[in-house]
């Protein structure tokens, strides 16, 4: 069986569950350089299409962009990752807390998911609109002024946080007086030569694929404002491969600073800037993210002994109850391809 019949087949049993017009991007990369394969669901069947320029949402992916922006500035010798966030404010954080750059950046800081001030959505097929849209700026400082509050505990635990990178991403455009998509853009994408990549639809020069909703209806994109460090970017697989494939050039430091471990979660994970870092059962080390929106969900994996990775974009909803299974696709093409099968 030959490389693509073995994709297609991997698709196809994990994606019975899912609608029809789910679409996957698939980008697989052996030795830095990357194969695509692009499936969509017709007719209760899997076809093949060519989608490796369309566009995504990737949700948190971008956190992985976010840290990159944060160890691109350290390694300029331009910030710290001690450095205390109230530094680049011009009031004083509630109850004097305390929260480092780093703390935001491996999930650290004992923030919660989201700011006490304001009351997401409830999450239904109906109600699933734009989470983020209108958490503003001016919201934002309300609640660091008035509401934020951590526990104060010596033990730094791990605890995922949305939060927590729209503020670090907030920060960042703070300590260089620019918006932080713009530095986004300058410090990640135009590096990388992610000509793809984007922080607003209105940008967009390649077909954007449509989400679904749980149930398979298109929905409504997602927008962030001041919380655009956690989830705000749009890309390709192609785009992604180029970005991963950067990592394996020893010559970008910034990247390499971001693959540090930074706290053990447990025996299997570790947490670098933005990275998750798995221990796999064969001992592999493998660099990790994933993401979700309400019409999309992604994961991106790469193996730097081997130069190998994985990633997938879909429009299967994060709220799909079946969602996990375009991680397992990854995890399994990731897998394969270390053995070089």
């Amino acid at each position: 069986m030959d490389k693509y019949e073995t994709i297609k087949k991997i698709v196809e049993e994990k994606t019975v569950r899912f609608p029809n017009k789910t679409q996957l991007a698939i980008a697989v990369i052996k030795n830095g350089n990357p194969n695509f394969y692009g499936f969509k669901i017709e007719n209760n069947n899997i076809i093949s299409v060519q989608n490796e320029n369309k566009i995504f949402e990737i949700g948190s992916i971008t956190k992985v962009f976010t840290s990159t922006v944060l160890a691109d500035l350290v390694v300029k010798n331009k910030i710290n990752l001690d450095t205390d966030i109230q530094e680049y404010f011009d009031f004083s954080l509630n109850e004097n807390t305390k929260i480092s750059l780093l703390s935001l950046a491996n999930h650290t800081s004992g923030l919660k998911s989201h700011p006490s001030n304001y009351e997401m959505p409830e999450i239904t097929a109906e109600k699933l609109r734009n989470l983020y849209r209108e958490y503003n700026e001016d919201m934002l400082i309300d609640y660091l002024q008035n509401e934020i509050k951590i526990p104060k505990t010596e033990e730094k635990k791990f605890e995922y946080s949305n939060l927590g990178f729209g503020l670090l991403g907030y920060a960042l455009g703070l300590s260089q007086n620019r918006p932080f998509k713009e530095l986004m853009q300058e410090i990640v994408f135009n590096k990388y030569k992610m000509t793809n990549t984007y922080v607003d639809r209105s940008n967009l020069k390649n077909e954007f694929v449509t989400g679904l909703d749980k149930n398979g209806n298109e929905t409504e994109n997602w927008d962030m404002d001041i919380l655009a460090g956690c989830g705000v970017v749009l890309s390709s697989v192609s785009d992604l491969s180029k970005f991963v494939s950067a990592h394996f050039d020893e010559a970008n430091k910034e990247l390499a600073l971001t693959r540090k471990a930074t706290i053990t979660v447990d025996d299997e994970m570790k947490v670098g800037l933005g990275l998750g870092i798995i221990t796999t059962s064969d001992n592999n080390i493998i660099y990790w993210h994933n993401g979700g929106t309400g019409g999309y969900k992604s994961a991106m994996e790469f193996d730097m002994e081997t130069k190998t990775a994985s990633i997938v974009l879909s429009n299967v909803s994060f709220f799909n109850p079946n969602h996990w299974d375009i991680d397992r696709i990854c995890t399994r093409l990731t897998g394969l391809n270390i053995k070089g099968k």
